[in-house]
C-alpha cells in the first residue's frame, strides 16, 4: 500500500489527519489482524516499531466518538431530569394511580383491584406490586404504566401490608384474618409463613439493614417488631390512635406511621419511646412513604395526597381526591438496599459524568500520542 499523505492515519480503510505541520511526515498505520499491534512505518530509514493495543484501541475509539459521546448526553439528561412518580391505590373507585412528584399529571394504571391495598415499587425491574384486598384477596404485579398485569399469589386470606426485599428476592405480606405474615420469591412461588398471631395487622415494614419487620396491629394500637425468621416478637409501641401504615426511616431509625382513628401522621423512636404527632386533623389518614432525597413525607387520606417535611413543616396539597386511600409509594428506589446493587437516578448522572470525563481523558491521550508520531 502505497504511504499515506498530509500526515494521515489510515485504519482498516479509513483515515483521519494527525495534527503534525512537518511535510516530509509520511506515516503509515494499520492494525494487524492477529496481535491488534500498529505498526508505524518511518518511509525514510524503512525502520517498523510496535504499538501497544492500547494505542491502538484509542484510534479506533476516535472513529465512534460523535456517537458515543452524543449517546452519553443523551443518556445523562436522562438521568438528571427523569421524574420521581407517586403512586396510590383508592378503595373509592378501585384504581391505582399514579402522578409526578408534584401532583401533576394524574393518571389512572389499572382498575383491576376494587380494594387496594398496598402498592411497592420494584426499581430492578421497573414494576409496581399490590395487593388487592377485597374477594378476590390476590397480589398483583404490573409494569408502571399499568401493562403486563400478572396474578403472582391468590386465594389468600385478607391481605394487607406488603413490602419488598430486594436483596433477597422476597416479598413480604400480611393476612389480617389468619394473623399471619408470610414471605415468598418475587415471582410468588415458595411461600413460607413467618410470623404467626401478630393481631388484626395492617401495614408492614422492613428493616432490612438490621433484619427486622414491623407492622400495625390495627385493633391494639400497636407496633410490634420481629426478625426475618419470625423470632424475637417484641411490642414497640402501644397508643391509643389506631396505628395503620408504616414506614421507617433508615437513616434515622425513626418510624413514621398513620392513626386512622386519631387522624394524625405520627414518629416513634425505633424503641417505640419519643411519640411525635407530626401533623394532625387529617381524615382518616392511609399510607405513608418517605422520600429521602428531599427530606419529605408523602401520605394520603380520604382527602387527597399530600406533602410534609421530616419536621412537619411545609403541609402541601399534591392531588385532591375522595375516597379511601391505604398505600402510597414512590418510584426513588427507597426499597432498593446498596446490597443489590442498581444505581439511583443521581448515582447513574454522576456515573456519566465520570464516563464523559475517561473519555475525553482518552481524547487528550490519543492527541497526544499522535502529535509524538513524526519523523
Amino acid at each position: 500500500m502505497a504511504p499515506l499523505k498530509n500526515c494521515q492515519v489510515e485504519i482498516r480503510n479509513q483515515t483521519v489527519k494527525l495534527g503534525v505541520k512537518r511535510r516530509d511526515c509520511l506515516v503509515h498505520f494499520w492494525s494487524e489482524f492477529k496481535n491488534r499491534n500498529v505498526i508505524k512505518v518511518n518511509e525514510s530509514s524503512r525502520n517498523y516499531v510496535n504499538y501497544t493495543t492500547f494505542v491502538s484501541l484509542i484510534l479506533k475509539i476516535n472513529f465512534n466518538m460523535s456517537k458515543i459521546l452524543t449517546f452519553l448526553f443523551v443518556f445523562i439528561g436522562f438521568s438528571l431530569v427523569a421524574q420521581t412518580s407517586i403512586y396510590w391505590g383508592n378503595t373509592g373507585d378501585g384504581t391505582i394511580k399514579s402522578s409526578d412528584l408534584d401532583g401533576t399529571n394524574v393518571q389512572t394504571l389499572t382498575s383491576i383491584s376494587t380494594f387496594p391495598e398496598d402498592v411497592v415499587y420494584n426499581p430492578l425491574n421497573d414494576s409496581l406490586y399490590f395487593v388487592d384486598g377485597s374477594s378476590a384477596a390476590t397480589i398483583f404485579r404490573m409494569a408502571t404504566d399499568g401493562s403486563g398485569l400478572v396474578n403472582l399469589i391468590s386465594g389468600l386470606s385478607s391481605p394487607d401490608g406488603m413490602e419488598l426485599d430486594l436483596a433477597a428476592g422476597k416479598m413480604y405480606y400480611a393476612e389480617s384474618t389468619p394473623q399471619t405474615i408470610s414471605k415468598a420469591n418475587l415471582d410468588g412461588s415458595n411461600i413460607e409463613v413467618v410470623v404467626t398471631g401478630t393481631g388484626l395487622l395492617e401495614g408492614i415494614a422492613l428493616d432490612i439493614a438490621n433484619q427486622k419487620i414491623y407492622w400495625a396491629v390495627t385493633g391494639a394500637s400497636q407496633i410490634n417488631s420481629a426478625d426475618f425468621d419470625g423470632s424475637n416478637v417484641t411490642n414497640v409501641f402501644t397508643g391509643t390512635n389506631g396505628t395503620l401504615k408504616l414506614a421507617k426511616d433508615m437513616s434515622s431509625g425513626f418510624i413514621y406511621f398513620t392513626e386512622f382513628s386519631g387522624n394524625n401522621l405520627s414518629r416513634i423512636n425505633p424503641d417505640g419511646t419519643g411519640y411525635t404527632v407530626i401533623t394532625s386533623g387529617l381524615n382518616t389518614p392511609g399510607g405513608v412513604v418517605l422520600d429521602a432525597d428531599s427530606g419529605k413525607i408523602f401520605f394520603n387520606d380520604r382527602n387527597g395526597i399530600y406533602s410534609i417535611n421530616l419536621d412537619g413543616t411545609g403541609l402541601t396539597t399534591l392531588v385532591s381526591e375522595s375516597g379511601l386511600k391505604l398505600t402510597i409509594e414512590l418510584n426513588n428506589n427507597r426499597s432498593l438496599p446498596p446490597s443489590a446493587g442498581v444505581p439511583t437516578l443521581g448515582q447513574w448522572g454522576i456515573i456519566t459524568l465520570s464516563l464523559l470525563v475517561l473519555i475525553f481523558g482518552i481524547v487528550g491521550i490519543r492527541q497526544k500520542a499522535l502529535r509524538q508520531v513524526s519523523i
